[in-house]
């Protein structure tokens, strides 16, 4: 009896110990050891863009990420571009330490994940092929069967379709492909509606004249432009937000914008939680 009692002593001292050998290392802990943050990304310019002949990145959220890194010393590693319809998934798994290129929050994908302070805003409208005119008197038109619908597994178009125009016909595209993908299936005649952001679709208009345009409407949603944060992960989480909130109140965010020459109404600036006094002399 005294030998079996000693034995689960023993068991008993041990079991913790084990325990904590198996715990999962988080987040925070494994980028203050290692001293980089790795980030997976989706290219959309001009927040996120790629030289197809040097791989170099550019635009917005590489500029902003990078000042976050300079800020808290710590290395920017680039990891590689997400899939849109699994990112959240292997963001919980540990593939990457952080979305990097705009998460875009929702409902649905606050169910799974957190997000940083955003650093701006995006208006959402309805795009057309150009010269298409159908829903300009009433959008909700466009929630008919015989509207074809361009989306993106796991991108926003996806659920506001299914939310605003569900009897609409779903076309996607594969969610390993650029965000631009979406508008080129309305461009080469394979739907002809999508839900886009003003800041990437105004710029593909300029490229491809005569392709798109702007259903003639308000938008259809406004957008926070932040970071995705793998889910629980708090302490991580607020390193970040206290140190968007030091490039927004210091006027890096707003100096990023101007040099892409970013207008007002396609990326709406955060506004400051103070007023400055006035001027009495």
């Amino acid at each position: 009896m005294r030998i079996l009692t000693i034995l689960a002593l023993v068991v008993l001292i041990a079991q913790p110990a084990f325990a904590a050998d198996n715990e999962k290392e988080a987040v925070y802990e494994r980028v203050m050891r290692t001293g980089e943050i790795r980030c997976g990304y989706a290219l959309w310019a001009p927040a996120l863009m790629m030289d197809p002949n040097t791989g170099e990145l550019s635009g917005i959220f590489y500029d902003y990420v990078e000042a976050l890194g300079d800020l808290l010393d710590l290395k920017i590693v680039w990891s590689g571009e997400v899939n849109m319809q699994t990112y959240i998934q292997d963001l919980n798994n540990g593939k990457y330490d952080l979305e990097c290129s705009g998460g875009w929050p929702n409902a649905y994908r606050g169910k799974f994940a957190d997000y940083t302070t955003p650093i701006f805003f995006t208006p959402t409208y309805l795009y057309a092929k150009a010269g298409d005119m159908r829903f300009d008197d009433n959008v909700d038109s466009a929630n008919d069967p015989s509207v074809r619908f361009s989306t993106m597994p796991g991108d926003s178009s996806e659920q506001i379709r299914e939310i605003r125009f569900p009897n609409s016909m779903d076309v996607s595209v594969d969610p390993n492909s650029p965000l631009v993908y979406i508008l080129d299936q309305i461009r080469y005649g394979k739907a002809d509606v999508t839900l886009m952001d003003a800041l990437s679709s105004e710029p593909y208009i300029e490229q491809h004249p005569d392709s798109l345009r702007r259903v003639v409407s308000g938008p259809l949603r406004i957008t926070a432009n932040n970071m995705t944060v793998p889910a629980g992960e708090y302490r991580f989480r607020d390193m970040l937000d206290i140190a968007t909130r030091q490039l927004l109140y210091d006027g890096v965010i707003d100096r990023i914008l101007e040099k892409h020459d970013i207008p007002e109404d396609h990326a709406l600036r955060v506004q400051p939680p103070y007023r400055m006094p006035e001027n009495t002399d």
